[in-house]
């Protein structure tokens, strides 16, 4: 079996796991109305970080080129950048998503057929990272803009 075929069926779970985890930086009462509040007009920061992570894994392993998947960075990494979190942090919901991948894995790691797979899996992961941070970097610079201008 290949590894997008594991990964496939495994879709559901890694991305539930994916959102869970995405939200483990706020505080667990945050997390929780996040979590269970679906409605995006009671709930906008929530419904839009579902929708995004499941876009996100969507396109991963879909295998859409990474400008395909950005737009659904972009919009975790815009609310990151808007509630003052630091870069690290506004982008490293992307390495829960690699945590998440090696984890439903890890029965298979061993399978030495599958070892350029995840080599190449691992490599699109971190272009998704480095395209994260770009657009934390341009967020908080027009954040930036916006103060100096009303000042």
């Amino acid at each position: 079996m290949r590894l997008k075929d594991l990964l496939n069926a495994k879709r559901t779970h890694i991305e539930g796991e994916f959102f869970k985890r995405t939200l483990s930086f706020y505080p667990e009462e945050t997390a929780s109305v996040l979590a269970t509040k679906s409605d995006p007009f009671s709930n906008p920061v929530g419904a839009i970080i579902r929708e995004a992570t499941g876009a996100i894994v969507d396109g991963f392993l879909d295998e859409s080129p990474v400008n395909r998947i950005a737009p659904a960075i972009e919009q975790i990494v815009r609310i990151r950048a808007v509630q003052d979190f630091t870069a690290s942090e506004a982008v490293s919901f992307l390495f829960l998503f690699k945590q998440v991948i090696r984890e439903e894995l890890q029965p298979e790691a061993e399978d030495h057929e599958l070892s350029a797979d995840l080599d190449r899996l691992s490599s699109q992961l971190d272009e998704l990272v480095l395209a994260a941070f770009n657009m934390y970097v341009a967020c908080r610079d027009m954040i930036t803009e916006i103060r100096l201008g009303e000042a």
